[in-house]
């Protein structure tokens, strides 16, 4: 009798501990499917990633305020070692390099969408309309034997480049049209600002150096914003330019630093 009672409450105790089994497990389940919904929202949209950054440099201005403001050194130095993580944090500094090329990307589609319009007002004959003429004159004024263009495109880009290229006796006067050119499209820094470095070995040139000079100078005066294109295409560019044996060239790419 004592051997069938231990064996009734075996069989009862095994029964009992099988429900506790699957609650634990269904526990363990919601557990992981809470810590999954509280998990971080994707950053896809440009407003989402400036707010996270927003959030981020409060986080920053804090540990800055605490750090000047605590008098002990163990905790002056923990508020340092926060902040620098802060800094160095590869997530906000992502976000911070994508928003500047989001941002970037919609002046350059701003510039061509300008470009596109003013080609589209053209009429069948090739003279420009008058709104274009109320809107923009100096760069409607079509100058043939200067060298000028009356319209910016792919297409006149790629006559700019062929003419930086060439060599041969009609190599100079090619040249010349192109420096000219540039010069005339200063303004359209999305076709212009990435062919500065063009430009910069003509600096020592006896006919071409001030020319190509004052095109480089328009070009980087109406870059915006500022930072992205002049610190990612035109210093660069004018540092290398710096690098040439020649003074004039050296004494050019300074002028053009000078406005950067």
């Amino acid at each position: 009798s004592c051997s069938l009672a231990a064996t009734m409450r075996a069989a009862a105790k095994a029964t009992s501990s099988a429900p506790k089994a699957k609650a634990t497990g269904a526990k363990a389940a919601s557990a992981k499917a809470g810590a999954s919904a509280k998990a971080k929202p994707k950053l896809e949209t440009l407003e989402d990633k400036k707010a996270f950054v927003r959030k981020h440099e409060m986080k920053i201005d804090d540990a800055t305020e605490g750090a000047a403001r605590e008098c002990d050194k163990a905790k002056k130095k923990e508020f340092s070692n926060t902040l620098r993580k802060l800094k160095e944090d590869e997530k906000y500094l992502k976000i911070l390099a994508e928003i500047e090329e989001a941002e970037a990307e919609k002046i350059r589609e701003a510039e061509r969408a300008t470009v596109n319009s003013t080609v589209e007002n053209r009429t069948v004959n090739g003279k420009a309309s008058k709104s274009d003429a109320k809107a923009a004159p100096a760069e409607l004024a079509e100058k043939q034997d200067s060298g000028n263009v009356q319209f910016v495109d792919e297409t006149t880009m790629e006559e700019i480049d062929a003419a930086f290229k060439s060599s041969g006796k009609e190599a100079a006067a090619a040249k010349a049209k192109a420096v000219q050119k540039m010069s005339f499209l200063a303004a359209s820094t999305a076709y212009t600002l990435p062919r500065l470095d063009r430009l910069i070995p003509l600096f020592a040139d006896s006919k071409l150096g001030v020319p190509s000079v004052k095109a480089a100078s328009a070009i980087v005066d109406a870059a915006v914003p500022r930072g992205h294109g002049v610190a990612a295409t035109a210093i660069p560019a004018l540092l290398a330019g710096m690098e040439a044996k020649t003074w004039k060239t050296k004494a050019g790419c300074i002028e053009v630093l000078l406005l950067c």
